[in-house]
């Protein structure tokens, strides 16, 4: 009779512990909200090669946990909004858009500001890389469709602090 009633426990305790198991993996899974320590927004002006001027605001990710971090989660961002990604050297750049809700338009940046290249319209969630063309010190990223409606171009210039301070390689 012992032996019975603890099978009957390892039962009862397997199967009321896997019941939550189940009722959550028939829920719809929620993206988290951004975090309470969302970086503040920055200006960051872009100066196109026929002297046109656009101003964006932009969080900086400058480590690599916010790096990593990045876009994802996010179910919309403002026209005039962005992401700058900054770099201690220059080196070729690869992102990818796991876990990324929206479209993106990754603009790679030279050390000194310049645009080195544009990947227009990054496919949600999608786990290919998209790379720079060369040797990139930053990446902006701003809604997907943006570049093309801003006339954003290889050549065109960022204006922030951090391509001001040319630090050491």
């Amino acid at each position: 009779m012992l032996i019975f009633n603890f099978k009957v426990l390892v039962f009862l305790s397997v199967f009321i512990g896997l019941m939550p198991i189940q009722s959550m993996a028939n829920s719809p899974i929620v993206a988290p909200a951004p975090s309470a320590n969302q970086a503040p927004m920055e200006k960051l002006t872009i100066k196109k090669k026929n002297g046109q001027e656009i101003v964006l605001n932009v969080e900086l990710a400058l480590d690599p946990m916010a790096q990593a971090r990045g876009l994802m989660y996010r179910t919309e961002m403002a026209d005039d909004a962005g992401m700058l990604f900054v770099f201690k050297q220059e080196a070729p750049r690869s992102f990818w858009m796991k876990n990324t809700l929206i479209p993106l338009d990754m603009i790679f940046v030279k050390r000194n500001g310049e645009i080195l290249n544009i990947h227009q319209n990054a496919i949600p969630h999608d786990l290919t890389t998209v790379s720079s063309e060369g040797d990139a010190y930053a990446v902006l990223e701003i809604n997907g469709g943006m570049s093309e409606t801003l006339g954003l171009s290889a050549g065109d210039k960022l204006v922030h602090p951090y391509f001001a301070m040319m630090r050491p390689k």
